[in-house]
């Protein structure tokens, strides 16, 4: 009580409590919480501070579990804005945050959206390979993984477009990267395995 409304404490206390709240299944007042921690992170910090783009995350995870498609889809990119202006195109959010929108987007049922999403994830995802692990073998090895996934990801929505012969080519090119640190019984590994099969099954020119 004697914090003022806005005051950095009190977003946090918020944030928490609304975690605790969606843990507890009471989502209605967990959405009422979040979007007040937001409110009040924004006023204490500023709207592009990570602690406002990680009470955004959880109102976006949030709205996804109550089936607000939409509404997480709105606030997942309100939350890229944040990490945009904060980190640039290296802030580690971005790829999870595209991978996430892409998601979304394929439920809705727009798959030209989803592809647009996953290649930006993907895009983040390269430049943070590329740019951001010199020296961190854990963190390169991390970074080649997710990349992967996306690559994954990205091939059936090119699969799902009818674009058979780009699908094969990025499940290819998954596979060689995920070879790397993943094991054969992996379970995305057999997913990509499988789909490369049929793939080729089709007829599909392999490049491998």
């Amino acid at each position: 009580s004697s914090l003022c409304a806005d005051h950095p404490l009190a977003g946090t206390a918020l944030h928490m409590l609304g975690m605790l709240l969606f843990l507890a299944e009471e989502h209605s007042r967990a959405y009422v919480v979040l979007t007040e921690a937001v409110r009040v992170r924004k006023a204490a910090h500023g709207r592009h501070d990570v602690k406002v783009a990680n009470s955004l995350m959880k109102l976006a995870l949030l709205q996804y579990t109550g089936g607000d498609i939409a509404g997480s889809g709105r606030t997942l990119t309100e939350m890229r804005s944040s990490c945009l202006k904060t980190m640039g195109f290296g802030h580690p959010h971005l790829p999870l945050i595209m991978h996430t929108i892409g998601v979304l987007r394929f439920e809705q049922g727009d798959v030209s959206a989803a592809i647009r999403a996953f290649e930006i994830g993907y895009e983040y995802q390269r430049k943070i390979v590329e740019d951001e692990c010199d020296g961190d073998e854990v963190h390169h090895k991390v970074a080649q993984v997710a990349m992967g996934y996306t690559m994954s990801n990205l091939a059936f929505m090119y699969f799902q477009n009818a674009d058979q012969v780009g699908s094969l080519r990025l499940f290819e090119e998954a596979k060689s990267i995920l070879a790397r640190h993943s094991p054969p019984e992996d379970r995305v590994m057999l997913l990509i395995e499988e789909n490369i099969g049929t793939l080729v099954g089709r007829g599909v020119p392999s490049y491998e």
